[in-house]
């Protein structure tokens, strides 16, 4: 399972480099953060959608501006070895205002992909086998039609991409 390979990559970099933090975030850590921190080379996990709380979390361990107890989404042992579980963080309602995504064309090359684009969070459907809307909420969020354009024009025309892969969950919700 990808998760047990996770965990093995976390204690050998651990070992290297036993001052590095490591911070889990994804599906599996959101669902199940106690099982991630009973291993001691994970220090953090990120919980639902981890972008602000990646970068308050940052901001507290770099310039001290937080408090760990007041980044929601966040999970972590506190000095005395507890697992703490910070309110779960809101979902963002407008994805126009994250940044796109960019993969580097050394690592493209390296890993073989595409430019990877994501439409939309959330799925409407309470379908028992899947997790999408227990992961990113039952409200289905979408991107605008022109921000999706301008990323893909941009990258289209100023990165020399040519190949897309839509990674949204439910891509075809809204017609």
């Amino acid at each position: 399972e990808n998760f047990d390979v996770v965990i093995k990559l976390t204690d050998l970099i651990k070992r290297t480099f036993p001052k590095i933090i490591i911070i889990l975030g994804g599906p599996h850590v959101t669902f199940c953060p106690d099982e991630a921190l009973k291993y001691t080379s994970v220090d953090f996990v990120s919980r639902g959608e981890g972008e602000m709380t990646f970068v308050e979390l940052l901001e507290a361990l770099n310039y001290n501006t937080l408090r760990l107890e007041e980044i929601d989404g966040l999970s972590y042992r506190d000095e005395k070895g507890k697992l703490v579980h910070n309110e779960d963080r809101k979902f963002i309602n407008k994805l126009d205002s994250l940044p796109w995504s960019d993969m580097s064309t050394e690592k493209k090359k390296i890993y073989n992909i595409k430019q990877l684009i994501i439409t939309s969070r959330g799925c409407p459907g309470k379908c028992i086998y899947c997790a999408s809307s227990a992961l990113s909420g039952n409200r289905y969020r979408m991107r605008s039609a022109e921000n999706v354009f301008s990323e893909i024009y941009y990258k289209y025309k100023y990165k020399d991409e040519r190949y897309f892969a839509f990674l949204d969950d439910t891509f075809t919700a809204n017609r």
